[in-house]
């Protein structure tokens, strides 16, 4: 038996997620590969890059920042094997772009040095 919603796997004689409280079902439905259902999100728009960055430090303040904000972000490139190789980037839905670059713009923007 499986949770339709977190997945998690039961045992016989369970009808019920202890986490989310929803009737358990026999079998979870196919899912398609992650990454064609990232591919069709870029191609229909509905999620844009809005940061970009190889510094972790940086990385972390967007998140922080998003966060606090309430906008909910999608993170691509963290867990790679050598960290700041590539850079890792943020997306967000298409109706929260305007709002996420200008929170972030500040973190983009260049360093004036005197």
């Amino acid at each position: 038996m499986f949770c339709p919603q977190c997945h998690a796997e039961y045992v016989p004689g369970f009808t019920r997620c202890d986490d989310c409280d929803v009737e358990l079902v026999e079998a979870l439905p196919a899912e398609k590969p992650a990454g064609d259902q990232a591919a069709r999100r870029r191609e229909s728009g509905d999620s844009v890059i809005v940061f970009s960055s190889r510094d972790p430090g940086l990385v972390a303040i967007a998140q922080s920042l998003l966060q606090s904000a309430g906008i909910r972000f999608l993170v691509r490139g963290q867990l790679v094997p050598y960290p700041t190789v590539l850079p890792v980037e943020l997306e967000v839905l298409a109706g929260d772009v305007d709002d996420a670059r200008r929170i972030l713009a500040e973190l983009s923007a260049p360093e004036i040095r005197s």
